[in-house]
């Protein structure tokens, strides 16, 4: 952070001050609540899959359980689809209020508190000089996580349909 200390605070300067870091933590906050459930999630779908998979096997394997196993799998399946379509408008929604947290901190800087804290309405300047891997999100690269559960929950299903009704 950047403060030009030559400068003299006015009250209202510093009632601002004040309302950028706010906004400033509320980011912070909202990026972490981010990440730890988006740990929870894949720790919870790699569960289920490895679930499914077990309940699979025993489908295939034991002609007693055929019915009942057969059954399960589908519900496993069809409840990690569920989960996988919450957990990316979960994380949508985290994305969301950061990104409004940050351009809440960014207008109060440029408006409010011009010249005196520059912490991220300088940072276009920095984002055009990294290189192309540099400029991935890793919010956007952790929405792109139940996208691809989905899909191998669907793939899932679509398999054990094939494969039962040969």
């Amino acid at each position: 952070m950047t403060i030009n200390r030559a400068q003299q605070l006015s009250d209202d300067k510093l009632i601002w001050l004040e309302e950028w870091k706010l906004a400033i933590e509320n980011a912070q906050r909202e990026s972490e609540w981010f990440w730890n459930r988006f740990n929870i999630l894949l720790g919870f779908n790699l569960a289920l899959i490895a679930t499914t998979t077990y309940f699979f096997s025993i489908h295939h394997n034991d002609v007693t359980w055929n019915e009942c196993s057969l059954l399960i799998v589908y519900f496993l399946e069809s409840f990690g689809l569920l989960v996988c379509i919450m957990w990316f408008f979960l994380m949508a929604r985290f994305h969301a209020w950061h990104g409004y947290w940050l351009s809440y901190a960014k207008k109060i800087e440029q408006k409010k508190l011009s010249g005196l804290i520059y912490l991220i309405s300088d940072t276009k300047n920095y984002f055009q000089r990294r290189k192309f891997y540099e400029k991935f999100s890793s919010d956007v690269i952790g929405m792109l996580f139940p996208l691809f559960f989905s899909c191998i929950w669907i793939v899932f299903i679509a398999l054990t349909f094939l494969l039962n009704s040969m």
